[in-house]
């Protein structure tokens, strides 16, 4: 069994957390191999059974660890390989949540992945001790709700450039970025050097990244062929689409959306919604697994 379930967080969290998901694969004597695509979100990621391994695409393996912190990945970092028994719980957050919650720059996480309590401390491992404790899906969402609920009353309000970057992400938005410059009251060389440092990557970057991630909750929530949801995103024809979709998931887009699984989860409105997900299997020969570091990239 593969399966992924999605849910919305509490109302008051909407702004900082997209979605949480729980990724349940029990059974497996081979491998699963799931490819992770480029992202905005940041993710908090908790393992609760066998730890899966990251192939990264420079070649290097490592075990991912129990508690995991993806930053935005301006490309395809590589893919997971799962194999016995895994259930696995992720939080996944706006593009300027970590800033906004926890007085993390963005720009520290931009294509970096870490083992959690580098980054948070000890408060991210209670939060997993507790995660470990629930019986059910419904169960976790509520203790995430209850941990990130007393940052969110606290959190910083967004900067002008993370007020403009939420404009690049409406779909078939049309704004240019000397324009946003102009309404920050910046020149438009100033706010493309303050947004890289306020989000990690620039502005232009941030808009493709954002259009593909539209282009993937478009084909999923409302059923569009490509050639629509091209048309409606503004891409110049859906070969210009495809072309984003080598670039950021490494496969064609009927192909990556049926792969990308968790690394991508989706919510469509309901409380929760339970998806199965399509993956590769591979012989269970792959490489000694207890040797690998549990390190990032």
């Amino acid at each position: 069994m593969n399966t992924i379930r999605s849910a919305m967080p509490d109302p008051r969290l909407r702004q900082f957390v997209r979605c949480f998901a729980q990724r349940e694969i029990s059974g497996r004597n081979s491998w699963v191999v799931q490819t992770s695509i480029a992202s905005l979100e940041h993710t908090l990621a908790f393992c609760f059974g066998d730890q899966p391994v990251m192939q990264y695409s420079s070649g290097n393996r490592a075990l991912i660890p129990r508690i995991h912190v993806v930053g935005t990945q301006t490309r395809s970092p590589g893919c997971a390989r799962f194999t016995g028994s895994t259930v696995a719980f992720g939080i996944f957050l706006s593009p300027f949540a970590c800033w906004r919650l926890f007085r993390i720059p963005s720009i520290e996480f931009t294509d970096r992945d870490f083992e959690g309590e580098q980054v948070f401390g000890p408060w991210i491992t209670n939060l997993w001790l507790k995660l470990a404790e629930c019986k059910t899906f419904g169960d976790r969402i509520n203790v995430a709700n209850g941990a990130l609920l007393p940052f969110a009353a606290n959190a910083s309000p967004p900067t002008m450039n993370m007020v403009a970057a939420g404009s690049l992400l409406r779909p078939g938005h049309s704004t240019r970025i000397p324009q946003l410059a102009r309404e920050s009251y910046m020149s438009t060389r100033n706010f493309q050097r303050k947004f890289a440092e306020d989000t990690g990557i620039s502005p232009k970057l941030f808009a493709r990244l954002g259009r593909f991630q539209l282009a993937l909750d478009m084909k999923r929530t409302r059923g569009n062929d490509w050639a629509k949801v091209a048309h409606e995103l503004g891409y110049f024809d859906q070969m210009h689409m495809v072309k984003d979709f080598r670039a950021f998931g490494g496969d064609s887009p009927s192909r990556l959306i049926q792969i990308c699984g968790d690394f991508q989860p989706w919510s469509i409105g309901t409380p929760m919604s339970l998806n199965r997900v399509m993956t590769t299997e591979m012989p269970s020969s792959f490489p000694d697994i207890p040797n690998l570091p549990s390190s990032s990239t």
